[in-house]
């Protein structure tokens, strides 16, 4: 359940916060945040997901870190959270 509400609060702050422009270091602590600490949230996180192929999917959406457009890169962020299927 704290993941169904993080996720909603990075949908939501996206898109209330459509005009400010995203730094890279505070996309980078956004995505550390989401790399490291949500998985803790949740017991079950890995129930359905192996860490290996959402680490590779961290490590890509790094790589794009500075090409997307702030609403791409939250949507990203977004989809490595619901990633776990624990909706």
């Amino acid at each position: 359940m704290p993941t169904r509400r993080f996720l909603l609060s990075v949908v939501l702050s996206a898109a209330t916060l459509r005009a400010q422009r995203f730094s890279q270091v505070q996309r980078q602590a956004d995505l550390s945040y989401v790399a490291n600490q949500v998985p803790m949230l949740d017991v079950n996180f890995f129930s359905q997901l192996s860490p290996a192929a959402y680490s590779q999917a961290v490590a890509a959406l790094q790589a794009q870190i500075t090409t997307l457009s702030d609403d791409e890169f939250y949507v990203q962020l977004a989809a490595l959270i619901a990633m776990a299927g624990l909706g």
